[in-house]
């Protein structure tokens, strides 16, 4: 399941995996609580920059920030 969320604004959104709920306000986005073990997506915080995730393995929930456009980069090699 993909779903896109606008940062505008603020909500309490809960998520249909687990006992998930992520809060949105003043334009950034975090995991509120979680059941899941080690509560590493909680203890990330917020995140508010493009490029900036959150993931929580147990529940298979990936939070990433986009800007809508391409990056510039997609990778390095050398």
């Amino acid at each position: 399941m993909l779903e896109e969320v606008d940062l505008k604004g603020n909500r309490l959104i809960m998520l249909p995996v687990g006992e998930m709920q992520v809060e949105v306000k003043n334009g950034q986005i975090r995991v509120a609580s979680s059941d899941c073990p080690k509560r590493i997506c909680v203890n990330t915080g917020w995140i508010r920059t493009p490029g900036q995730v959150i993931v929580c393995v147990p529940n298979k929930v990936l939070i990433q920030i986009n800007t809508g456009a391409s990056p510039l980069l997609d990778a390095v090699v050398q």
